[in-house]
């Protein structure tokens, strides 16, 4: 009797959550949630399923795509974190025992959020989920999606659709809108060392000895000043003040050594720069 009775409980859910695509389709294509302070815009077949909010009381919406057969394709749960994210990755060493995924990036915003997938089995059916946690204000968020395995392929490509389609004020400061491609640093990198060598060479040929050297020094240890904000202009910023500050060093010592040289010279043996 129990096998049964569960098949009429599943197919009365089932019928529920169809009535609920038919009344409540206009309502689910997007999620406005004035506490959490963020909008989302859900791609097309989710509708709600507020019986999967009973399972966590931190679960504040809870959506669903269904197979023609009323069986579950999609389930999308996003949980509230109760406080701020911090900027940076997740540490693969903390997973737990019998993980069987993958670290990834997204880019929500212009900010590069990490992302969990895990394979796992449930009641004989491997099942995938995929965890992605937003840093928002007031507090941040977590979207969790799963299904079965053989929709591997869906199930990551309709990630980063859900990640881009989150709207909402975030702690981690100013975005990166359009970040320069890799070639871009470099032609950022070779200007800014040509500037600077030539400046460098200017300052030797006019300031007294020593200058250029102390100049050098300066410059390497303030490349070395910490800095969190993990920003790529930053970190390129300081690494071009790193290699101008070598420079300096180096040519300082040359320029040191040449004026020692020039002004050990006789009066009579010396380049005179007057006519």
């Amino acid at each position: 009797m129990k096998g049964p009775l569960q098949r009429t409980r599943l197919a009365s859910a089932a019928c529920a959550l169809f009535a609920g695509v038919i009344t409540q389709v206009a309502i689910a294509q997007s999620i406005d949630d004035p506490q959490l302070a963020f909008k989302l815009k859900l791609p097309e077949g989710f509708f709600p399923a507020p019986h999967l909010l009973k399972e966590n009381p931190d679960y504040v919406h809870a959506h669903a795509i269904l197979e023609p057969n009323g069986e579950p394709r999609a389930i999308l749960l996003i949980q509230r974190l109760r406080g701020r994210l911090a900027p940076g990755r997740m540490d693969p060493d903390r997973v737990p025992a019998g993980f069987r995924g993958r670290f990834y990036q997204l880019m929500w915003q212009g900010f590069e959020v990490q992302a969990v997938e895990n394979r796992m089995e449930r009641d004989g059916v491997d099942v995938i989920t995929h965890v992605v946690q937003i840093p928002l204000i007031p507090e941040g968020i977590q979207l969790k999606l799963t299904g079965r395995a053989v929709r591997e392929a869906e199930l990551r490509a309709m990630v980063p659709v859900l990640v881009s389609g989150i709207v909402g004020k975030t702690n981690w400061g100013k975005r990166e809108e359009k970040p320069f491609s890799p070639t871009a640093y470099l032609a950022i990198t070779i200007g800014a060392l040509a500037v600077g060598l030539t400046a460098l060479y200017l300052i030797s040929k006019r300031a007294p000895r020593g200058t250029v050297l102390v100049l050098g020094l300066g410059l390497y240890v303030l490349s070395f000043v910490p800095d969190k904000s993990r920003v790529r202009e930053i970190v390129l910023l300081s690494g071009v003040v790193r290699m101008l500050g070598f420079a300096a060093i180096i040519l300082g010592i040359i320029d040191a050594i040449r004026k020692r040289k020039t002004l050990a010279l006789p009066e009579d043996k010396r380049i005179s720069k007057s006519p």
